[in-house]
């Protein structure tokens, strides 16, 4: 399991009080993917934890198992890459899910859970793919 501390972010402000909370990077940070290639991320990135729907938020908090992997794979649905090793690397919409799942499992969540959330997250891609 990938044991380290909370990464360089602060919550900001609920916009309503049915909003979901966004985080904002403070600071580069680096994720070490369990291929050992490393995902840089950058200071200023505004993220808002795992898009876990509310009926589900007991079980799965947004800020809990499966952040880091939401977090990584966010931005490289938003951007459409990730800083790889240093070098810039257009990413599709499949392999952010697949390392979604990785990191996921790298943190320890089940492998029927990180199935579960895997399945979720491809859906969503599949949907926006769509729209």
């Amino acid at each position: 399991m990938n044991e380290r501390n909370f990464p360089p972010m602060i919550p900001l402000p609920l916009k309503s009080r049915w909003s979901r909370r966004n985080w904002l990077q403070i600071e580069d940070d680096y994720v070490i993917l369990p291929t050992g290639d490393t995902v840089t991320l950058p200071q200023g990135f505004i993220f808002d934890g795992a898009s876990v729907p509310r009926i589900l938020s007991a079980l799965y908090s947004p800020v809990g198992i499966l952040f880091a992997a939401a977090r990584v794979h966010d931005y490289a649905i938003d951007n459409g890459q990730l800083v790889l090793n240093g070098q810039v690397r257009s990413v599709s919409s499949k392999e952010a899910d697949l390392m979604f799942w990785w990191l996921a499992r790298d943190n320890g969540v089940s492998k029927l859970n990180a199935y579960l959330a895997w399945v979720a997250v491809r859906l969503g891609s599949l949907l926006r793919k769509n729209k």
